[in-house]
């Protein structure tokens, strides 16, 4: 079983990374953090490390150990790079995959992750999406989403094998 773990940056990071606008989510966006060497507590660490100038975030970063949310999921994170009202932002949960550790072992949490998010919602996996991050494309490749490299298509595997029930 993934542990999850609930550690919210504050609303006072700096950047606007946490902006508290509300949010009701209707798809889940999915991205590689295009980072080989950083875990889920890495990731979480440079949300509100103050060398880090960027206004960009995410919800949850999963690795091999652990599914960390640093974004309450009904607030908007700045993950999809389509802007302050574009709907990859405003409407999408951003999970970010680590690339670090057993990649196979990450993989199969974030199939887990993300199929728990889709069976609580009542989501098919229609309600992903993959964009570009880094030299990664990531999608779960199922009939409406193309998977492109070895973790698109490992996940989709993977989601296949372990969570069926979620396919629609």
């Amino acid at each position: 079983m993934l542990s999850y773990v609930t550690d919210h940056i504050p609303k006072t990071t700096p950047y606007n990374r946490r902006p508290g606008y509300s949010m009701t989510p209707e798809y889940i966006t999915i991205h590689s953090t295009g980072n080989p060497t950083s875990t889920a507590r890495n990731e979480r660490a440079w949300l509100t490390n103050p060398n880090n100038n960027v206004t960009a975030s995410w919800h949850i970063v999963v690795d091999e150990k652990e599914a960390i949310e640093a974004i309450p999921l009904n607030e908007v994170a700045w993950h999809a790079g389509d802007g302050g009202n574009g709907t990859g932002n405003r409407k999408s949960i951003g999970i970010e995959i680590c690339e670090s550790g057993d990649r196979q072992k990450t993989l199969k949490n974030a199939a887990e992750l993300v199929a728990k998010l889709l069976k609580e919602r009542g989501w098919g996996v229609d309600s992903c999406a993959g964009i570009m991050t880094g030299a990664v494309k990531y999608a779960l490749g199922f009939s409406t989403i193309t998977a492109s490299g070895q973790g698109g298509n490992s996940l989709r595997k993977l989601f296949k094998r372990n969570f069926p029930e979620v396919i629609t």
